[in-house]
Parts: C-alpha cells; sequence; structure tokens
C-alpha cells in the first residue's frame, strides 16, 4: 500500500511467475500506472504517470521525491539539509491564520494569508489550539478564520521576536512570540 497522506492510497501485489523475469509490483487497480519497484538494497521506488520519483526506506519511510532528471522538491530539499540557521517558515495562500510549533528539529511555521472575512464576526469558528499533524510530524497548531495582517518585532535577545495579528478595524486579535526558536500564539 502506497498512502499519499491526503487519503488517497494505491495497492501494489508481487506479481511473481517463473520464467517471467523481473519479478514486480503491479498495481492492485488496473487504472493505477504508477510503477512501484524494489531496489537491490532493499529500498523501494514509485514512479508516478507524473513523472515523480518517491524513495522509500526498506520499513517505507519518505525519504525523497525527484524528477526524472534527479532534481528533489524543496521539501526533498529540507528533510536531505535541513532548514540550517532558519528560525522561522513564513507561508501564505490559506484562508486562516495559522501557527505550527512542531519542537526540536524543525522551525517552526507561520501561515499569514487570509482573504476574506465574515460579514459577522459571531458567526465565525473560535479559535482552535491543539496539536496538528503536517508532514507526518505533529506539531502545536493555533489557527483562525479570520482576515488581517500580522507585523512582527523583534524583541529583546537575537531571534526573539513578538508579533501580533490584526483584524481589518487593526485591532489586534491573536499575539504571537518566537522565543529560542519556539512559536507561541494565542488569541488576543
Amino acid at each position: 500500500i502506497v498512502d499519499f497522506g491526503s487519503g488517497r492510497e494505491e495497492f501494489f501485489d508481487w506479481y511473481t511467475v517463473a520464467n517471467d523475469l523481473p519479478n514486480r509490483y503491479i498495481p492492485a487497480d488496473p487504472r493505477v500506472h504508477d510503477t512501484l519497484v524494489k531496489n537491490g538494497a532493499g529500498t523501494y521506488s514509485l514512479t508516478t504517470t507524473s513523472n515523480l520519483i518517491y524513495l522509500f526506506t526498506a520499513s517505507g519511510q519518505l525519504t525523497s521525491i525527484s524528477d526524472l532528471h534527479g532534481n528533489i522538491n524543496e521539501q526533498s530539499a529540507v528533510w536531505a539539509h535541513g532548514l540550517g540557521e532558519a528560525q522561522l517558515v513564513v507561508a501564505g495562500h490559506i484562508h486562516n491564520f495559522t501557527s505550527l510549533d512542531f519542537g526540536p528539529g524543525r522551525p517552526p511555521q507561520l501561515i499569514v494569508g487570509t482573504a476574506g472575512d465574515a460579514q459577522n464576526p459571531a458567526d465565525l469558528p473560535p479559535p482552535a489550539i491543539g496539536p496538528l499533524k503536517v508532514d507526518g510530524m505533529t506539531a502545536q497548531a493555533f489557527t483562525m478564520g479570520r482576515f488581517g495582517y500580522f507585523v512582527f518585532d523583534r524583541a529583546g535577545k537575537a531571534g526573539d521576536w513578538t508579533g501580533a495579528f490584526h483584524d481589518l478595524t487593526d485591532a489586534v486579535i491573536a499575539r504571537c512570540t518566537l522565543k529560542a526558536g519556539r512559536l507561541a500564539c494565542a488569541g488576543a
């Protein structure tokens, strides 16, 4: 079974017939045209119809994603090389405000890219706080569905920051701190 994380799964059966080499995996569903190969070292590679190659360890852990020319994507580059001295990953284009703190080993992420707001703020769900699984890792998350903008300011020691998420009226509706590589956000 290959689980794509989005809920989509592809099932493969081991195909072996005497005098029909090489023995290989074949898709259980004839509509699937991806190819799964067990490599010599016990690792696996899945080549998709879109020419992406997913490499897995013998235990099934994804190690990289590349194209047919060996160019790895950004996520694979981060897995292989880490983010070095990055203290925070900032992203946009999602319809809410979210902070993700992964703990040691991965920098936190702040997602600010809200698009649109409710006519009546009373119709909005309350902010949510709790664990959230992202890329196979559990992050402490804070999220709220509001339109606004975010401002970060240096605070004290190098690498420490405080920030505020503002709504359309410029009122602060969430506050965040980034301290010693840990991000914490809460409603104001």
